[in-house]
């Protein structure tokens, strides 16, 4: 930010008259679907963690049902820890957005992403101690909550001990016809951890496959969200975010446990009338009123803040939020959606901070409501009259190193104080070991410590505080820095003119383009510049007859292509393959079948050009055909000598990549096994820069028609990046982007088949098929680049 006075657009005013919210027909969880999602989790759970113990909260939060899959009544802490991962699935969701328990676990730890060192913190660090057990603002509901209309609502909800966001895998959220309807969470993969706090809550991030999330995504059968709108789609500084890791299955359901005592299957309450206003042009609810500050007293001569000030300020707000981008809500371009709240500043640390007016625009996330206030309280909390602190001060200061994001300092000063006063023993960190000594009564939900909240002054004199939260945190900032406008705190008083440890302190920042109106895009859509199928690999086992391996891919475009296609078998004992194919033969047909060359060990034939081509086989056994070929469709079979059966791996690689045709679909058949004899398919994407839309697919069920009567029964497709991280899953194609998939005309003919559709950058990737119930048979796995020229 440049040093000088803080501009802001002309003032728009305009409260439209307050009229109750209508009791339109929303979207809710009935009973009976309640007892469907917790059905078909139980399914998968029998199989995979049959203690389990299962929650599904509505978008309020809501506790409609907690299940014990082993019929035993849950303690307190799986009771938390599965309404926590559901209540935080449903509460950082909405409309337009998917996020899971991992998305927040892998958007709030002390580098984003995890674990790479020296970068910044994730933009929602801290975030898991919001929405707590104890807050007088917002919370998950146990049976028996009373809504209010007030300045602490959350003090009528019955609370359920322990409960906050949660950034452990388990959670999921749950949609009907497009809209967000609620969560499910799941624990029983292990113990959720001490009484003193959940081990798993999001302050280590949880990598890869999780049984929890996977008996969660059962129970989103029938419920999930558009593919489009999955965490996944969303990219903060050019990183996507996490969705989940662990494979889909779409299952029927079975009734088995019982419902945790206090806690039975019920139905999602009726929306509460919240009272509707429009303000800077935006229609929303106003979730507490809008009143004065309760305290009449001037403060050092300032008057304190009116009804009708609280108002201004919220529409300045609601106005520069009419023209942001959201940051998390797609697809990209569309409005931010925020709750604006003002607090008060009592002038007496004794004294709780009074919410003064809380509005939500359109459908906000809901776990922002508990945030923004915390974001307002912590601006009033740390501010005076000679320092002004913001909300991205006070995280700036408060994380685990300093600066933060560098791995060679110390703390900083403020480490610690979300914990303390959250009632955690801020000397025990890094365990988190409850304590309520340290509770300040001038942050009765705790504090933030990431952007969106500023101090509001009168002529010098800190009077209050607005605090935003919503859609991406530079979003905020701009939105509570317009909400300012006419209570700016002093210049020479601002945090950004004040350094620590040599570092300058930051105040505000701003996102690059929040109107969209000078042409660049913050957050690009997808973009493709060149990028091509170059590489198709698959290890599968082969044999003889139905059990050959079989690879075909296809040349797009009027131009010629090289390439050079490989049978490996012996090489892979390297790898620890025990039962690789010891010499393989290698043919390449066209799309007539004719036979257009052979090989059996690569160095007796086309030596020169094999090796031109820099990727000779490293075992002389193996096999290798170099060729130009025009455009069209070709198939390699790759069979095991004099009979000869075991693990092969067919490759095709594009020799020439310059050349304007490209390899648009590769595709393999072979047999799968039980247990590790799986089907593992590669595929490289080039290319410097963009991303290219493929479809990948496993076919089997019907290839019974085509006469191979040993098909696999039930093929299950994971995709994995260079890492061998989970990118996405599929067991039946019809669970995920159903229409997109059926629109690229390539749709798998059986429901049992899987698909993927999903756009990747330039690198290597590998998809893995075996049978979901562990049988034997022979599948088709695919490849199709849906971009090609």
């Amino acid at each position: 930010m440049k040093p000088g006075p803080v501009r802001f657009r002309a003032r728009f005013f305009a409260v439209a008259g307050l009229v109750l919210w209508p009791l339109l027909a929303k979207a809710q969880l009935t009973a009976v679907d309640v007892q469907t999602i917790v059905n078909q989790a139980v399914t998968r759970a029998v199989q995979i963690s049959p203690n389990s113990v299962i929650a599904v909260t509505d978008r309020e939060g809501d506790v409609l049902a907690v299940w014990s899959v082993n019929g035993t009544p849950p303690s307190a802490l799986d009771i938390y820890s599965c309404v926590s991962k559901a209540g935080t699935a449903s509460y950082l969701s909405s409309n337009q957005n998917a996020f899971t328990s991992r998305t927040a676990g892998f958007i709030i730890q002390q580098h984003f992403p995890p674990g790479v060192r020296n970068t910044s913190p994730g933009p929602l660090v801290g975030v898991g101690l919001s929405n707590l057990f104890t807050s007088d603002i917002n919370k998950f509901r146990a049976p028996g909550s009373v809504i209010t209309f007030s300045a602490t609502p959350g003090l009528t909800i019955v609370p359920i001990f322990g409960t906050s966001l949660d950034g452990s895998p388990g959670g999921v959220p749950l949609y009907k016809n497009g809209i967000l309807v609620g969560g499910i969470g799941v624990t029983g993969d292990g113990v959720p951890g001490p009484l003193v706090f959940r081990s798993q809550n999001p302050f280590t991030f949880i990598a890869g496959y999780d049984r929890d999330e996977e008996v969660a995504l059962a129970g989103q059968t029938g419920f999930r969200p558009a593919r489009s709108i999955q965490a996944d789609n969303v990219y903060i500084n050019g990183i996507a975010l996490a969705y989940v890791l662990s494979p889909t299955s779409n299952v029927a359901g079975t009734t088995q446990g019982a419902a945790a005592p206090g806690f039975p299957v019920m139905a999602a309450p009726p929306p509460f009338p919240y009272p509707i206003a429009t303000f800077g042009g935006v229609q929303g609810e106003i979730r507490q009123p809008i009143v004065s500050d309760p305290i009449s007293t001037p403060i050092n001569g300032q008057l304190r803040l009116t009804a009708a000030e609280v108002a201004s300020i919220i529409d300045f707000a609601a106005a520069r939020a009419r023209t942001t981008r959201a940051g998390i809500r797609l697809p990209i371009g569309v409005p931010m959606q925020v709750f604006i709240t003002v607090s008060n500043f009592p002038n007496n640390p004794a004294v709780n901070p009074t919410c003064l007016g809380a509005f939500r625009t359109g459908e906000a996330t809901l776990f922002s409501w508990d945030v923004a206030v915390q974001k307002g309280r912590t601006a009033v909390g740390f501010s005076n009259n000679s320092l002004a602190i913001s909300t991205r001060t006070v995280g700036f200061l408060a994380q685990t190193k300093y600066p933060p994001g560098l791995d060679v300092q110390d703390p900083g000063p403020y480490y610690g104080l979300q914990e303390q006063f959250s009632g955690f023993n801020r000397a025990a960190l890094p365990n988190y070991v409850l304590d309520a000594s340290g509770l300040d009564a001038r942050f009765p939900n705790g504090i933030t410590i990431f952007p969106g909240g500023f101090p509001l002054y009168r002529n010098g004199q800190l009077i209050g505080a607005i605090g935003i939260s919503g859609d991406g945190v530079d979003q905020d900032d701009i939105v509570g820095a317009s909400g300012t406008h006419d209570f700016l705190a002093p210049f020479s008083i601002r945090a950004d003119q004040f350094a620590y440890l040599g570092a300058r302190l930051p105040y505000a920042k701003f996102p690059r383009d929040p109107d969209g109106t000078d042409g660049s895009v913050e957050y690009p859509p997808f973009t493709v510049v060149a990028e091509k199928l170059a590489n198709i690999s698959t290890r599968v086992s082969a044999g003889t007859g139905d059990n050959r391996l079989i690879g075909g891919f296809i040349i797009s475009g009027t131009a010629s292509k090289k390439v050079i296609v490989r049978a490996m078998g012996p090489s892979l004992g390297d790898f620890g393959v025990t039962s690789a194919l010891a010499d393989p033969t290698l043919e390449l047909h066209d799309a007539t079948g004719v036979v257009i060359a052979t090989n059996d060990n690569w160095a007796d034939t086309q030596r020169s050009d094999i090796v031109a081509s820099g990727i000779p086989p490293p075992n002389e056994l193996e096999s290798a055909i170099v060729r130009t070929l025009a455009p069209g469709a070709y198939t390699a079979i790759v069979d095991g000598k004099d009979g000869g059966v075991g693990t092969a791996l067919v490759e095709v690689y594009d020799l020439s990549p310059s050349s304007s045709s490209t390899l648009g679909n590769i595709s393999t058949r072979g047999a799968v096994g039980p247990q590790s004899d799986v089907m593992i398919g590669g595929f490289i994407i080039s290319g410097a820069t963009g991303t290219t839309r493929v479809l990948v697919r496993t076919v089997a069920p019907s290839l019974i028609s085509a006469g191979v009567t040993d098909a696999m029964p039930d093929p299950m497709l994971e995709l994995r990046d260079v890492n061998g991280t989970l990118i996405a899953a599929n067991d039946n194609w019809r669970e995920g982007p159903e229409l997109e998939i059926q629109e690229s005309k390539l749709a798998p003919t059986n429901d049992l088949e899987s698909a993927i559709i999903t756009t990747l950058p330039s690198g290597p990737y590998t998809a893995v098929i075996h049978e979901k119930n562990g049988q034997s048979g022979i599948g088709l796995f695919e490849v199709y680049n849906l971009q090609n020229p």
